[in-house]
């Protein structure tokens, strides 16, 4: 978790898996303050960004996103601009929290893709062979 300041106020950026579902996706989780901000579903994905709030003592709000610069797509690590009230404050690349979910998402789908191509290839031959009269 990576720590920011803006106008006394502590900015922290977390990039982690969204859930043991969705392996492939990920997600920013930001705290501001005690107040965690997590992205809409629909911005998942290998590119995806995360809205905040600063509120101040005096009341005013000031809002905020954490953005994906470049997509994640092999390694476990994302480039990121925190950017608060229209500034940006830092662009930094980010680790993801337990990366090695990562490669074990990406070997499982390779696994599941080859089994699958095996399984269609032998499906295919018995069909051949059952409709060639043999």
């Amino acid at each position: 978790m990576r720590s920011y300041q803006w106008n006394e106020h502590v900015i922290e950026v977390s990039v982690r898996p969204f859930s043991t579902f969705l392996w492939l996706t990920f997600a920013i989780e930001v705290r501001v303050d005690q107040r965690t901000f997590i992205p809409k579903f629909d911005r998942l994905g290998f590119v995806t960004s995360t809205d905040f709030e600063i509120v101040s003592q005096d009341g005013v709000r000031t809002t905020g996103v954490v953005k994906t610069v470049t997509p994640m797509i092999l390694r476990p690590r994302v480039k990121c601009a925190i950017i608060v009230d229209g500034e940006i404050i830092a662009r930094e690349i980010i680790p993801l929290d337990n990366g090695y979910r990562l490669y074990l998402a990406w070997i499982s789908v390779g696994f599941l893709s080859v089994f699958i191509l095996l399984g269609l290839t032998v499906f295919i031959e018995v069909l051949i062979i059952i409709f060639s009269g043999r």
